[in-house]
């Protein structure tokens, strides 16, 4: 097959095959793209923030203008043909609170990872669940839609509520199945042609309607289990990481839909630009229990919970009720803050830089023509750069909370080092 560019790909099998695994090969290529441009305006955006700044910012800065400098962009992937239309349909309205938790403990496997957990969520609201790896969520998504019950408490859905569930492993789907027979099952009283118009919507056309399930993309498949979602007429959606798989001009589709969508959302995900764009109010797992928080997650960010701060010795001296050895442990705590705080930047520096190296290998490995047709090596390559990225982001925001508490405590002690 002779590609855009000139490119000349070769494919094992009949045609089917061809059209199955070119496909295949598109959606990678599109996905790493956009993945290595997400990175680059990151790395962006973490130099634009230091630029100015001095100490363990401007390394910070340098370092990863270093690793910018050695990405090599890759070049831009065929454009997708047309783009997917979603738009959810008015629905008959929940009551007033969708779900009420009372006292809820989430124990799977007999591990505790949510303690006596009580609120309640209102019709309308769109409400982002966000906490590290394996705190949860989708054991509490589960819960709210009644596939799985708590170790302990009480989960009340409210009146009316019609749940759509978006999986994020896409177990909805059946194996098997065409495109048209999965919409068929979900409203069995729509003709064939309606049916058709609905696959046209999600970029689904001509023999496409036909094809088995299995021999799409993530990114297709994704795109069939929102149109499930459609023309499901629920009045509440509990999405699980909806975005893993979709291309950004779909992603922007799915954000702007969920704008417009009249009825309750609760949306487990990653993506916190995603989460910007959609929730207004977070429930955050910490420590086995859940913060809830209302606004968007930058909001969230910006109040941000910094480390304890040690009071300065100069209201010590104000207060005049301590006395001279009081004041001179004070600043000993103090210093001693300030040279574990310096302590850990360095550590987080360093293990940032080690994990953008660990990236950038892969990224290498992934672009390696002898790669283009091992699917199941490819998979695994991203399985492990997506919790690069992850662990990435978490070390590049634990560094930003140090290092700003460091400069306020070095501030305090009048710009001095140890």
């Amino acid at each position: 097959s002779i590609e855009p560019g000139g490119t000349i790909y070769s494919y094992p099998g009949c045609y089917e095959d061809f059209l199955t695994i070119r496909n295949q090969r598109l959606q990678r290529q599109r996905r790493e793209y956009e993945q290595q441009r997400k990175e680059i305006e990151r790395q962006k955006e973490i130099i634009r923030r230091t630029h100015a700044a001095k100490g363990q910012k401007a390394r910070l800065a340098k370092s990863r203008q270093k690793a910018l400098d050695k990405i090599v962009p890759l070049p831009a992937p065929p454009p997708e043909p047309g783009a997917m239309r979603l738009r959810f349909p008015e629905v008959d309205p929940s009551g007033k609170i969708v779900f009420q938790v009372n006292d809820v403990t989430l124990q799977p496997g007999g591990l505790t990872l949510l303690e006596k957990a009580s609120f309640s969520i209102a019709r309308g609201e769109r409400v982002g669940i966000i906490g590290p790896n394996g705190c949860g969520k989708t054991s509490l998504l589960r819960v709210l839609a009644g596939y799985d019950k708590p170790f302990s408490g009480r989960v009340q859905q409210g009146f009316r509520t019609l749940i759509g569930w978006f999986d994020q492993n896409l177990s909805g789907l059946t194996m098997g199945r065409t495109v048209l027979e999965e919409l068929a099952a979900c409203r069995p009283d729509l003709s064939e042609q309606a049916l058709r118009d609905l696959a046209g919507q999600f970029m689904f056309s001509g023999d496409d309607v036909t094809r088995r399930v299995e021999t799409f993309s993530g990114g297709e498949q994704s795109r069939l289990a929102l149109a499930m979602l459609v023309i499901g007429n629920y009045n509440t959606l509990l999405l699980d990481e909806p975005t893993n798989h979709l291309d950004i001009p779909s992603r922007e589709v799915l954000e702007e839909a969920l704008l417009q969508f009249p009825g309750t959302v609760v949306v487990v995900s990653h993506d916190r630009y995603f989460l910007d764009k959609v929730a207004n109010r977070i429930l955050s797992f910490e420590n086995r229990t859940l913060v809830d928080e209302p606004g968007t997650y930058s909001e969230l960010r910006q109040r941000g919970r910094i480390m304890k701060e040690v009071p300065p010795p100069e209201d010590v001296k104000k207060d005049g009720k301590l006395a001279r050895k009081q004041q001179y442990q004070l600043r000993k705590q103090q210093q001693r803050s300030v040279e574990s705080l310096r302590r850990r930047v360095a550590e987080l520096e360093k293990l940032s830089e080690q994990q953008q190296q660990q990236i950038e290998e892969l990224m290498e490995k992934m672009a390696d023509p002898s790669m283009a047709l091992d699917w199941e090596g490819l998979e695994q390559l991203q399985v492990q750069k997506k919790a690069l990225e992850r662990e990435h982001e978490a070390t590049l925001a634990e560094w930003e909370q140090a290092a700003a508490e460091l400069e306020k405590l070095e501030g305090m002690q009048g710009g001095k080092t140890a």
